[in-house]
């Protein structure tokens, strides 16, 4: 959307550069998630009558599966008291389980990966003591307008949907954008538009046919980059790399044609006419005229490559692709890594590493400020929590053990800090351990007065 500095809905130059705006995020969505369940374009011509030699790898599906999966294999921890689980943190415990936390997060980091951006809507209980729901929305479905001066503050968004043959839109307005509205509060106004008929090429004017004031403070509507892009609004996606996708999948359906034609040997008659061949598997059987019959022989022809260069191409190609979307794969089973130092690991997953962290900093500021709603609904302060990530590597237990066993003995760290990096509750183990030594103390004597 263009910038704006006043909210005019019907002005006719912003409703074109809008539908515009419209028209091009629905048809990038539209390639995107095509791209991610497989539907690429063919690199071969099929003809009729004739074998599809067409390959298609789908390194897209690949890419983000593997992406998703690395930066949230579970729902993050929210803390608001490092000390203690408050009340308020039990209401987000239940609310995200509700929400249902890790699949809500996984759906909505795939489509924020394909779409570029993240828009999150605000569901407002729907009876006293309900929990207030969260919804992603489609982004091609979307559209924000910004201050004119700064793009980094939303003035209002446009939010579409389809009700049958009319076509509804919610213009959700930040405060103080509309002369005369409450400075505090967030307005729903909606508009329907029918819907043209095929070959009708009118225009349809939007009819206004509501107003709503949001009762929270809070937004109606959460919004985020998926990666940052300097000096936009929107963010990025992760699919720059569609054109190497479709350049393995060239090479690798060259390669199936080539092998089908030519990979199996070939039993040539040299010497005898064509027309003395009887029909019968002639597709196997070539025959060249042109010597006497004392020369008459039948050989084999068979490949002389085992296309190893167009393999090794092929391969070029998707590490590439693997290389530019900074998604690391390792080839090879458990038994490959034995005696890896933590170390090892992560300088091989470096890059997928710095992508992940860029990833739960986008990820996790929306999180928060959806909790916060979430929590100012439920009629609790609204503070947003910390959002605490797991490891996307696994961690050699020996290892780090040995390394807080070093920095205790060196004076470097503290018992309780060693215990909070292991993953235990100091004050949970000293209990523990008192309770043990008073257990000992009671069992000692008569140990000592058994064995005597």
């Amino acid at each position: 959307m263009p910038a704006a500095s006043t909210y005019d809905p019907t002005n006719k130059d912003y409703r074109e550069a809008a539908e515009t705006e419209r028209a091009t995020r629905s048809a990038w969505q539209a390639k995107a998630w095509s791209y991610y369940y497989g539907d690429h374009p063919k690199p071969l011509k099929v003809r009729a009558n004739r074998v599809d030699n067409n390959v298609i790898i789908n390194l897209v599906a690949q890419h983000a599966d593997h992406t998703v999966s690395f930066a949230a294999p579970e729902f993050p921890k929210l803390e608001l008291d490092p000390n203690a689980e408050t009340e308020q943190e039990r209401k987000l415990k239940a609310y995200w389980a509700a929400a249902g936390g890790d699949v809500w997060l996984t759906n909505t980091m795939l489509a924020g990966l394909l779409g570029g951006h993240v828009f999150a809507r605000m569901i407002p209980p729907a009876e006293p003591g309900a929990l207030p729901r969260v919804v992603t929305l489609n982004p091609a479905n979307v559209l924000c307008a910004w201050a004119e001066d700064d793009y980094e503050t939303p003035l209002w968004y446009e939010v579409y949907y389809r009700a049958g043959m009319v076509l509804r839109r919610q213009d959700i307005i930040a405060p103080g954008v509309v002369e005369g509205q409450d400075p505090g509060r967030w307005v729903i106004n909606e508009w329907e538009q029918p819907v043209r008929k095929v070959g009708d090429a009118s225009a349809q004017a939007w009819t206004p046919v509501g107003m709503t004031l949001w009762p929270f403070q809070r937004p109606p509507i959460v919004d985020w980059q998926h990666l940052p892009r300097p000096g936009a609004y929107y963010g990025g996606h992760e699919l720059g790399s569609l054109t190497l996708n479709d350049a393995v999948n060239k090479v690798a359906s060259d390669i199936k044609a080539i092998r089908r034609t030519h990979a199996a040997p070939r039993r040539v008659a040299i010497g005898i006419p064509p027309s003395a061949i009887q029909d019968t598997a002639i597709d196997n059987f070539w025959a060249i005229d042109g010597k006497t019959p004392a020369e008459v022989s039948i050989e084999s022809l068979e490949m002389q490559s085992d296309l190893a260069s167009s393999m090794a191409f092929m391969q070029f190609l998707a590490d590439s692709y693997m290389q530019q979307a900074r998604v690391t794969i390792l080839s090879g089973g458990p038994d490959a890594y034995k005696g890896v130092t933590n170390l090892g690991i992560k300088a091989a997953f470096m890059s997928q590493l710095g992508k992940t962290e860029t990833i739960h900093r986008q990820y996790g500021a929306g999180i928060a400020q959806i909790s916060a709603s979430a929590l100012e609904m439920m009629d609790e302060p609204d503070e947003e929590p910390d959002v605490i990530w797991q490891e996307a590597l696994p961690v050699s237990e020996s290892e780090l053990t040995q390394t807080q066993l070093a920095q205790v003995n060196g004076g470097l760290q503290s018992r309780e800090g060693a215990a909070n990096r292991l993953g235990n509750d100091y004050p949970t183990v000293l209990q523990q351990l008192a309770s043990e030594a008073l257990l000992v103390d009671a069992l000692t004597p008569g140990l000592i007065g058994v064995s005597g």
